[in-house]
């Protein structure tokens, strides 16, 4: 039996990729968002990716922050377009996506389009720059005033991401993000 979690469901537009809104603490355009209330799910890393943290007694795990809703913006899958690859299989895609409610926002980045790749500093450039795309929507929806992300290696074949995210009140916070292995550039 699956497990049900005390927090009620609050049917909203898609504000991230696994934010929980605050009541009244919904983004209005044009006004900075007090993320200082913002609570996500808390997720945790394992030896082969990362997954949602439970409690002993099977509710989810929360944090104040939105590490796991970088994370998301960073590894889940951004759907790559047509003109990018026409083989309709190939273009990747997070499922979860297909539940969102908000026209024209996929959760995730296209930053998978160098899984296995050598980990060179042109992939290093590449893998920053559409991580920095899939994180765009704190700047959007003014969850944040200003954001940066620098990669950098961990041996000869992986490597982490780390973003900087200056909050609307002030706050900066760093998340670093794991990369996944890939091919050796020796």
């Amino acid at each position: 039996m699956a497990a049900v979690s005390k927090y009620p469901v609050v049917k909203t537009a898609v504000v991230g990729p696994s934010l929980v809104v605050v009541p009244g603490v919904l983004p209005v355009a044009g006004t900075r968002q007090d993320t200082s209330k913002a609570t996500d799910i808390k997720i945790a890393p394992f030896a082969n990716g990362y997954d949602i943290d439970l409690s002993s007694d099977g509710d989810f795990k929360t944090i104040n922050g939105m590490d796991t809703a970088l994370v998301m913006s960073v590894l889940c899958e951004r759907r790559l377009a047509e003109d990018e690859e026409p083989i309709n299989v190939k273009r990747g895609g997070w499922l979860g996506n297909a539940y969102n409610d908000k026209q024209n926002f996929e959760i995730g980045s296209k930053a998978w389009m160098f899984y296995g790749s050598k980990l060179t500093q042109s992939t290093m450039n590449g893998i920053k720059d559409k991580s920095l795309s899939g994180i765009q929507w704190l700047l959007d929806d003014n969850y944040a005033i200003d954001t940066s992300a620098e990669v950098s290696r961990s041996g000869d074949k992986t490597g982490t991401i780390d973003i900087k995210i200056t909050r609307p009140e002030g706050d900066v916070s760093l998340t670093s993000v794991s990369l996944w292995n890939s091919t050796p550039d020796t």
